[in-house]
């Protein structure tokens, strides 16, 4: 692990009664995608280079890709997939990032990655401006055990495979997992409108295929 890549929160300054601002998230992917010595990379490299940071800044990381309309198929399984796990332990109040081997042997190209991420990393830095400490009822304490069962909820959502809806999901989570990293609970809350949203949204879908199913199966056998 590089020394540049510092912990989420660190202890705070001696005398200073407040933790410093932590590093941007941005800034660490950017250095990941600069630095990063390998034609490909695994999630187990991902958890492992991000280890010492938040749950939160691992499951925007794999949140991020899935926000845009890349039209690479799989990508919602692929990146996905390993939110759920983190959300798990989220909720259940670990404090190290897990993958099952499965996961954690999955790979794709570093060029991959890069065109992603260099799509993504604009809107991020823009997003992380608007972003500061406030409302800190909402991710602390019980209330960010919520915030894991909400993200395990929405991740399900982001990995099954239904047509139009793994953009919204993934914006939600982006949008939680901003906020918890930034210590912004009004962008959780946000993210909470837009998790409702998106999974109505989800749920929507599948009862308009469930019934065009049905009605095709009518028609078929009478």
């Amino acid at each position: 692990m590089t020394d540049g890549m510092m912990t989420l929160h660190e202890d705070a300054a001696s005398g200073g009664g407040h933790p410093p601002r932590p590093e941007r998230t941005s800034d660490v992917l950017k250095r990941l995608i600069r630095d990063w010595p390998g034609e490909r990379i695994s999630l187990h490299d991902l958890t492992t280079v991000m280890g010492d940071r938040a749950f939160a800044a691992l499951i925007l990381l794999f949140a991020l890709p899935n926000c845009l309309p890349l039209g690479i198929p799989g990508l919602s399984a692929v990146l996905g997939a390993p939110i759920v796990p983190f959300a798990i332990g989220l909720m259940l109040g670990q404090r190290s990032p897990w993958l099952p081997a499965f996961l954690a042997r999955r790979s794709f190209r570093k060029t991959d990655f890069m065109m992603v991420f260099n799509k993504a990393l604009p809107w991020l830095e823009k997003v992380e401006r608007l972003l500061k400490p406030r409302c800190a009822w909402v991710i602390e304490g019980k209330a960010e055990r919520l915030l894991g069962v909400i993200m395990v909820i929405l991740s399900i959502v982001l990995v099954l495979p239904i047509p139009f809806g793994n953009n919204p999901p993934a914006i939600a989570i982006s949008v939680i997992a901003l906020g918890l990293i930034e210590r912004d609970g009004l962008t959780v809350l946000i993210g909470y409108v837009l998790g409702l949203l998106s999974c109505a949204l989800a749920a929507a879908v599948v009862v308009a295929l469930f019934k065009a199913l049905v009605y095709a199966l009518v028609h078929f056998l009478t």
